[in-house]
This record gives structure tokens, sequence and C-alpha cells, in this order.
């Protein structure tokens, strides 16, 4: 598994540096995405975690090594109709909290956080569990790993 410097190597390649911190920017997006919930009929909180990753990494936009035209772009904004139903019915089956953080430019999955760091991703084909932190969330995206379906963890 890819290790915590070699992650933070490619972030620093990419804009991340130790403190980073976007500020009230990050405060905008987070109040962006609260709003758009609102418009589609649902209440969403920010949670301290999420709202603390969008501070450190907001805005970046983090291509795969791999497969460098796919990027992780971080941004709580992004969505498609009636995603808000769908990510409440995630939190609902997880019994946790959730908000979202990013979303990878491949498929357009949006990737969202719980009130305890864990990383899931939801995607069109379901619900995905990536990790319990987000350094190892960056790491599992980096070297590909298969994820493992978000049903693992409902309540």
């Amino acid at each position: 598994m890819i290790g915590e410097e070699e992650v933070r190597s490619w972030l620093t390649e990419h804009g991340w540096f130790p403190g980073r911190d976007i500020g009230e920017e990050a405060d905008r997006l987070i109040s962006a995405r609260v709003r758009d919930f609102a418009d589609q009929g649902e209440s969403i909180a920010p949670l301290p975690c999420a709202t603390a990753f969008v501070r450190e990494y907001g805005n970046l936009e983090l291509p795969y090594p791999r497969s460098p035209s796919i990027k992780m772009v971080v941004t709580p904004t992004f969505g498609y109709d009636e995603d808000a139903e769908d990510i409440v019915e995630l939190s609902q089956s997880l019994g946790r909290p959730i908000f979202p953080v990013a979303y990878e430019t491949r498929e357009l999955g949006i990737v969202l956080m719980d009130d305890t760091e864990r990383v899931f991703y939801l995607h069109e084909t379901g619900s995905y569990f990536v990790a319990e932190r987000p350094i190892e969330a960056f790491a599992k995206r980096l070297e590909g790993s298969r994820l493992r379906d978000a049903e693992d963890f409902f309540v």
C-alpha cells in the first residue's frame, strides 16, 4: 500500500502544503452546497471534519498517476440532479451524517465524509466505502484499490 509520505508528496505536487487553509472560500463552497440541498428540498449540516478537509484541500485538482486524465477535485459544490436525496438516503443507511467534499472527473462520482472521517464514494452504480481516514482514502485512490460496498457499513 502507498504510504503517507508518498501521498503527501503527491498532494504537494498539486498545490497542497502543510498548514494550507483556503479560509473563507471553504465557507462559501460549503454554504453553496447547503443551499443546493435546500433547493432540492433536503437539509444537510456541515460536519467539522468535512469542513476541515475542504479548508485544507479545497479547490485542489488531484490527477491520479495511473490515469492522469482522471482527477479528484476537492469541492463540495459538485452534484447532479436530485443527488441530495441519494446522499440523505446513504446517510440514513449508514446511521451517520455525511457531507460531500469532492468528486472524481471520470464518472462524476461524489466523495463524501461522515462525522468520524470515514470516506465514501457515491456513484451511479451504488455507494462504496473508501477508507477510515482521508490520507488512507488518497492512498487507496492513488493505487487504484477496489472499493468496498458501503452496504457493509449500513446499520
